[in-house]
């Protein structure tokens, strides 16, 4: 039998086998104690007699059988079976990651202040790039929704509804600041201005003035009194026009 040939080519030490005694005409269990080469093994056994018996036989020999397991249907040492060593595959699959969870708006000042916002960032945008930035916010993620176009229309009849927003030329922006108006301090500082450019209009016209009247005083010392007069009306004028002179007089 091929199996009982294999498994007496694979008895090495430690192995059971039935060998049979001569002396007393009867089988029994042994053990290997030692492989001798080329075919030979060293078998010890115990008979009935006598224990601890040694003997060296062929493997082929028809003194000694190989053990027969029935629960396994082969000789022993049973065959060695050839376990093909699978590769181990990486079952775990990547697991996706969620995107976050993004409000959905649907109330008209939810949506006037996304559309600023997207175009605080963005600046001007066309309207369909601007509904795009739009539509991850919105359920559904389309304006065709019952709940938006049903009740505020197509999207660019409701962006030219929206005061808060600037549509021309299919491009929607948010409106323009106001240039805002200077302040107080700004508007004292521009005053005190005005009136340094007075005062020093003032003294101009005072040192034109005085030399001539010296001159012309000193030509006609007769004429002294209507040059009193004139001098009055010219304080009269420059008061009404630049009443800080009042305090240099």
């Amino acid at each position: 039998m091929q199996d009982e040939q294999r498994a007496r080519r694979e008895l090495t030490v430690g192995h059971k086998v039935k060998i049979f005694s001569s002396y007393e005409n009867n089988w029994f269990t042994g053990e290997v104690q030692q492989t001798i080469y080329p075919d030979k093994i060293k078998i010890m056994y115990s008979t009935h007699v006598e224990e601890d018996q040694i003997s060296v036989e062929e493997r082929n020999s028809e003194k000694i059988i190989p053990i027969y397991d029935k629960n396994r249907k082969c000789f022993l040492p049973a065959p060695k079976k050839e376990f093909k060593v699978k590769k181990k595959t990486n079952s775990t699959k990547k697991k996706r990651k969620k995107k976050p969870t993004v409000k959905k708006i649907s109330s008209r000042t939810e949506i006037i202040d996304k559309i600023a916002s997207i175009l605080t960032h963005l600046g001007s945008l066309p309207i369909t790039t601007l509904l795009n930035h739009l539509k991850d916010f919105l359920t559904g993620g389309s304006w065709n929704q019952t709940k938006y176009k049903k009740q505020y229309g197509a999207f660019s009849k409701f962006l030219k509804s929206c005061p808060e927003f600037v549509v021309e030329d299919g491009k929607v922006s948010l409106p323009r600041e106001p240039t805002p108006e200077p302040e107080p301090a700004e508007i004292q500082k521009e005053e005190g201005k005005n009136e340094s450019s007075g005062v020093g209009l003032i003294f101009i016209i005072l040192f034109l003035i005085i030399p001539l009247a010296i001159g012309f005083y000193l030509s006609h010392e007769n004429d002294h009194i209507w040059l009193k007069e004139v001098i009055v009306e010219v304080k009269k004028v420059l008061n009404s026009k630049f009443p800080q002179l009042k305090e240099f007089w």
